[in-house]
């Protein structure tokens, strides 16, 4: 998921492309997930953090990602097969710029990594949980 403009909010893992506002996918993901309400939340704190290095967005656990979790998990169940939606998440690259993503900080599983064929943002996922991280 992305911030600032409606059309960024979902993407194409593999080739970063915005999924069309008009897909199936899209409106399925809008007639269920108040999209519009959270991703006002979403930027409300993303600018918190930008002004009081806020770290809310960056916890895991904090209400603003768990919902939005929470949610793809049941949401996937209801695609078709080989079609997933997942949250894109990563620590704060200003204070930790050379972390690495090795476990789900969920699950505690490894992460499994998608390969060369995906760009190095989105190349790590879990198998637990609809998350994707960045490769460093």
């Amino acid at each position: 998921m992305w911030v600032f403009e409606p059309k960024e909010i979902v993407w194409d893992m593999q080739t970063e492309e915005p999924i069309p506002l008009e897909s199936k996918l899209y409106q399925k993901l809008s007639r269920q997930f108040y999209l519009k309400e959270w991703l006002d939340e979403f930027t409300a704190l993303y600018n918190k953090w930008l002004d009081e290095d806020n770290p809310i967005i960056h916890n895991i656990n904090s209400s603003i990602n768990r919902t939005v979790i929470d949610f793809l998990v049941d949401f996937n169940q209801s695609l078709d097969r080989g079609i997933k939606v997942f949250y894109w998440f990563d620590v704060d690259r200003d204070k930790h710029p050379h972390f690495k993503w090795k476990k789900c900080p969920l699950s505690g599983i490894i992460l499994k990594d998608f390969g060369s064929d995906f760009p190095d943002t989105n190349r790590l996922v879990s198998t637990q949980y609809p998350l994707v991280f960045p490769l460093s």
